[in-house]
């Protein structure tokens, strides 16, 4: 195991697991060292009474589209057409606050202006708008991915240009600019469609309209994907893919240090076992961080670490999340429960913004006001669940660290028994029977993934999407280059965040290898 690489990658999330893959793929020798027992990181399934839990992803954008970033790279690694996808019937339906009465949300840009202009008439002009936007920069994804070599990327850009304006126009906006000025005094429309907007962040009035309506025109453009098995199934192809090609995967290896030669590169790592014994060295041409820059830093010799972290000071870090889980005697079907994803408001919330105060409610023992939850119900689709009882029934909402901070062991687990208490009770109040129906129940907090995920503040999907301060032609302040030559960069903190960006983040880091083995920028 101490032999030397030329790529080292820390970490075994998917943003190092791609990288690791196409790198091996392409010939280089290369070795992943995860310091704990399992590999995925968020992207990964557990087994806990009964029940085939989902750490993190419950629904991801269709890979197989031409304008999806990882589309190539996944090819590549002969993944893609063997992923097991589960189509997801609806976007979401959304229940209680200004909507009131359920609304789904359908896939297809004609379908969702449909149904919006037939429920909220009074929205129908400002939803166009808005969902036209958004179907002009899925329109210029597909053509950015579908023009094959420079004479295809040449006679697309007409196209590019009518279809990225939106991008152009609202490169600085947030999302409650766009729809302050499309949707004003139309909340329940606003709703319809954001109601999903812990997906990304939980202040529309700091989330980057460009990276919201990306995302969002994916899942509409194409339907939203469930992989069967869970994103462990994705992991486990990926690990598959390094072995493969030579390539090895080391867990319980927790990486210690990241060496720095006298010319101020990277030069390798030194990993131990779990309980710290058998300190190891493997000497590295290349190192890829699979983890937050602050994590990174702390590996860093003092005399690095400053440098390096300077290159991140200053970004705000995204959202935490918390997490129930439910196992059910009975189908949620036969308790009310119509769609996959389903959005619970709660009455206080009245206005779109008033989504950013959900995370802190959290920081206190439950009240009157509950936060928005998103409840999955994994029946409705019966990917990698089995059919009988117990059917799991997963509920989600915002989180902070800060909520769980400086709590006796004790206090954490009354305020935590109290909280899944009252997100029980208020999914019995809409859905009768719910909470008779329950067998085994547990709950994750922001402290919960910031321990299991070695995540800064419960992070869940790496920078915050903030409008960038920097003009268009600049680009998004997002890349895998890092102030340290030869150390690069392969999680979600490099891209987009979540899922997709950290896969995206993985294969940049692997094309920046492979034009330049030396890693230098």
């Amino acid at each position: 195991m101490s032999r030397a690489v030329e790529i080292t990658v820390i970490g075994s999330g998917l943003g190092g697991l791609m990288a690791a893959a196409l790198l091996a793929k392409r010939g280089f020798s290369v070795a992943v060292f995860e310091r704990s027992d399992h590999f995925g990181g968020a992207a990964s399934t557990y087994r806990r009474a009964g029940l085939t839990i989902e750490a993190s992803l419950h629904e991801t954008e269709d890979p197989r589209v031409p304008g999806d970033p990882n589309r190539r790279h996944l090819a590549e690694l002969g993944v893609l057409d063997d992923l097991p996808l589960v189509d997801v019937p609806a976007l979401y339906e959304v229940r209680g606050g200004p909507v009131g009465d359920p609304f789904t949300l359908p896939h297809s840009f004609e379908a969702a202006r449909e149904a919006i202009a037939s429920r909220f008439p009074a929205a129908a002009r400002g939803a166009d708008k808005v969902l036209g936007e958004m179907a002009g920069i899925a329109r210029a994804m597909e053509t950015a991915g579908s023009g094959a070599g420079t004479a295809g990327r040449i006679a697309s850009l007409p196209r590019m240009t009518r279809d990225l304006w939106p991008i152009v126009k609202g490169w600085n906006a947030t999302l409650s600019d766009v729809f302050g000025r499309t949707l004003d005094g139309n909340e329940d429309a606003k709703f319809a469609l954001g109601a999903n907007l812990p997906y990304y962040d939980d202040n529309p009035a700091q989330l980057w309209w460009p990276f919201f309506a990306v995302a969002q025109s994916g899942y509409l453009a194409h339907g939203g994907k469930y992989i069967s098995g869970g994103s462990q199934t994705l992991t486990d192809r990926l690990v598959d893919a390094i072995r493969a090609n030579g390539g090895t995967v080391h867990a319980g290896r927790p990486v210690t240090e990241i060496r720095i030669g006298d010319d101020g590169r990277a030069r390798g790592i030194v990993h131990t076992a779990a309980d710290g014994s058998d300190s190891t060295e493997a000497p590295a041409a290349v190192v890829l961080a699979n983890a937050a820059p602050t994590v990174v830093a702390g590996m860093l010799p003092a005399e690095a670490r400053s440098r390096f972290i300077d290159g991140y000071r200053g970004r705000a870090l995204s959202i935490s999340l918390f997490s129930a889980h439910f196992g059910l005697s009975r189908r949620p079907a036969e308790l009310g429960v119509s769609s996959y994803s389903t959005v619970l408001l709660p009455d206080w919330i009245r206005r779109f913004d008033n989504m950013a105060d959900c995370a802190g409610l959290l920081g206190a023992e439950p009240a009157e006001a509950l936060p928005a939850l998103v409840m999955v119900d994994y029946s409705a689709i019966e990917a990698g669940h089995s059919s009988e009882p117990p059917h799991l029934v997963s509920v989600v909402g915002v989180d902070r660290l800060s909520n769980w901070d400086g709590l006796e062991p004790s206090a954490y687990d009354a305020r935590r028994d109290a909280w899944i208490e009252a997100i029980e009770t208020a999914i019995d109040s809409r859905f009768p029977g719910f909470a008779a129906a329950i067998t085994s129940r547990q709950m994750a907090t922001a402290s919960t993934l910031s321990r299991a995920l070695n995540a800064p503040g419960g992070a869940l999907y790496g920078f915050a999407p903030v409008p960038p301060e920097t003009p268009i032609w600049k680009g998004y302040p997002r890349s895998p280059d890092t102030p340290v030559p030869g150390l690069l960069l392969a999680s979600a903190y490099a891209g987009s965040g979540g899922f997709t960006g950290a896969l995206a983040a993985g294969g940049s880091a692997a094309e920046r290898v492979t034009r330049n083995p030396t890693g230098s920028r």
